[in-house]
């Protein structure tokens, strides 16, 4: 059962917890496997019908999926 408490997943978390591979994803959507794996991997937000399409294979509402594009910011120091 979905609460408030929980309801808020990556398209990551959802594909682990049901045991969906990437190839799986990308037959389900119809998608580019580049773009699958972008998505999958935080590394592109997908536009309104690539969401559509994914929400749709994993079975999850798409407005608790988060979508955003992650970005690993790594330490920078400077030479002065």
């Amino acid at each position: 059962m979905i609460t408030a408490s929980n309801q808020y997943r990556t398209v990551s978390d959802l594909m682990n917890e049901r045991k969906m591979g990437l190839g799986e994803l990308i037959r389900f959507t119809g998608l580019d496997d580049r773009v699958a794996s972008a998505i999958a991997h935080q590394r592109y937000t997908p536009s309104p019908q690539q969401r559509l399409r994914v929400s749709i294979a994993l079975g999850f509402p798409r407005n608790w999926i988060v979508w955003g594009h992650l970005a690993i910011v790594e330490e920078y120091h400077a030479r002065v």
